[in-house]
């Protein structure tokens, strides 16, 4: 059994896994996902206070867990045996005879096309579409270029890697004739990073002025704004606003926090251009970042207020299993102090 880990699930995952293991000792059970950190100590701490957890696989997991489960298939073995862990297994992490084992890490997948087979087309996930509060999520480009230490994905490999626009079109065609929440929510780092980035937004509105789906668009453009994404912002205005997110403009933050952000002068042009096409604008601020106090994030405010925004978000910094500002060394050097909330 395979769980990918996130913030939203990560102690739902364990409590699964712990009650599967009960039941079934034998089952091997895998855990991937943005929670898994690429520190070494952190991932064997980790499997020697979860016993059952049988194998790590940090980033990209598709290679790394067909890995586990040919060597499964092929040896007939389950966990029990020592003879699947023994081996090094590419792309994940163990524990044999009480040695922590790392496997050589697999390349990133290149032609993601012809490598991963689109869960949607495959008919996997019909029944979770029929549910209407369950809202589809498509990707177009994996990795993030950014080093954002909040950020899950400034952890991960930064080579961008993209479906082609022929196939999450015809993944977006196929949720659209079979999706009962009529929103469809984009998981890309930066869309519009790319060239092709448009003919998918360009399909997406032609979609919207014929059949009036979808009903709304939920996705990030790239941090750097240029005019690819202000077309993308012209093409896509009925489904969502074009947002700037600037998270913070402190400069002693922004160096803390690794951010790149577009600058005043782009923000300007941005905000120009969506007054004269009537788009609505955003942006979004975090509250909490290294280094930012209160006094400096009323400054970060008063900036976004003089740029006219629409609409500003203010949004509490989380600290991310496996990003920077997770770990002991960032938490200790700008003394944060962790609490639980309630999220939405």
């Amino acid at each position: 059994i395979g769980l990918s880990c996130y913030v939203w699930n990560y102690n739902l995952n364990k409590k699964v896994a712990e009650y599967i293991k009960k039941r079934y000792p034998k089952c091997i059970i895998v855990f991937g996902g943005a929670c898994i950190s690429n520190d070494a100590n952190e991932n064997e701490n980790f499997l020697r206070n979860h016993a059952y957890v049988d194998f790590l696989i940090f980033s990209e997991g598709e290679s790394s867990f067909s890995h586990i489960v040919s060597m499964a298939l092929d040896c007939k073995l389950s966990n029990q045996s020592l003879t699947i862990k023994g081996k090094s297994i590419q792309g994940a992490m163990f524990i044999y005879e009480n040695s922590f084992v790392i496997g050589n890490s697999t390349e990133l997948i290149a032609d993601l096309d012809n490598n991963i087979m689109s869960p949607y087309m495959s008919g996997l996930l019909d029944k979770f579409l029929k549910n209407p509060v369950l809202v589809p999520i498509v990707q177009k480009v994996r990795g993030c270029p950014y080093d954002c230490v909040f950020c899950a994905s400034g952890s991960q490999p930064k080579k961008l890697r993209s479906f082609s626009s022929d196939r999450v079109i015809n993944e977006i065609e196929y949720i659209r004739k079979r999706a009962a929440n009529r929103i469809i929510r984009f998981t890309d780092d930066n869309f519009g990073i790319l060239d092709d980035d448009m003919e998918v937004a360009k399909y997406i509105r032609d979609s919207y002025d014929k059949k009036g789906y979808p009903a709304g668009i939920k996705l990030y453009t790239s941090k750097i704004t240029n005019d690819r994404t202000r077309k993308i912002a012209l093409l896509l205005k009925p489904l969502t606003l074009m947002c700037t997110s600037f998270e913070t403009i402190t400069e002693i933050v922004v160096k803390n926090s690794k951010r790149v952000n577009t600058s005043f002068e782009q923000a300007r042009k941005d905000i120009e251009f969506s007054r004269e096409n009537n788009i609505e604008t955003g942006t979004e601020t975090l509250f909490g970042l290294p280094g930012e106090s209160v006094q400096s994030m009323k400054n970060v405010l008063e900036a976004m207020v003089d740029l006219r925004f629409d609409s500003i978000s203010i949004t509490p910094v989380t600290l991310l299993p496996a990003t920077k500002l997770y770990t002991a060394k960032m938490r200790n050097e700008f003394c944060y102090k962790v609490k639980y909330i309630l999220g939405e």
